[in-house]
């Protein structure tokens, strides 16, 4: 799953507490980059999006209003946020939205072996219970900053998946709605 956090400029830090359904949001719109993936999904789901080419860009049109929040991966948003240039935008304290993109390893096209090993390897980590832990050993400090159980949680489709992405293999997601407090 893809799991956002918005950033907001900082002299409207509570913009999104009244948030509580994606038909809410509607209402705002989002900053991203132009050729962004994300930016065509939060299109498919009826979001206005405002873009530029530029990522260091979206910082001073936030500031300036020119959209409301920023969409920012939890793994990014605090490292993102700490970065000279985003000095007013703080992240938002009631909104996640979230949405399956699948995340693959690419190895040379002729190492079929070495692909082999890698999906056997991480299918057996899953079914013995190792991946969990080593996942949570990586990103779990950051999962717990969020504070994700005290969030309005807001699913969005992506109608963008290949068709054969395993939708159905719960194991390969992450529940952002039921992860440990």
């Amino acid at each position: 799953m893809a799991t956002a956090l918005p950033l907001l400029a900082t002299k409207n830090p509570h913009l999104l507490a009244k948030i509580k359904s994606l038909q809410d949001l509607h209402a705002l719109t989002a900053g991203q980059g132009h050729d962004w993936p994300d930016t065509e999904i939060l299109r498919a789901n009826n979001l206005k999006v405002n873009t530029t080419s530029s990522y260091h860009n979206l910082f001073p049109m936030m500031s300036a209003g020119r959209f409301n929040y920023f969409p920012r991966s939890i793994l990014e948003i605090w490292d993102e946020v700490a970065m000279p240039g985003s000095q007013d935008a703080v992240v938002d304290e009631s909104l996640l939205i979230y949405y399956p993109v699948a995340v693959y390893f690419f190895v040379n096209k002729n190492d079929k072996a070495l692909a082999q090993v890698l999906e056997k390897g991480l299918n057996r980590a899953i079914a013995d219970g190792s991946f969990d832990p080593l996942y949570y050993e990586r990103f779990g400090a950051v999962l717990k900053q969020a504070r994700l159980h005290e969030r309005t949680a807001i699913k969005l489709n992506n109608p963008f998946l290949p068709l054969e992405t395993p939708l159905s293999r719960k194991s390969l997601w992450l529940d952002v709605t039921t992860l440990p407090k």
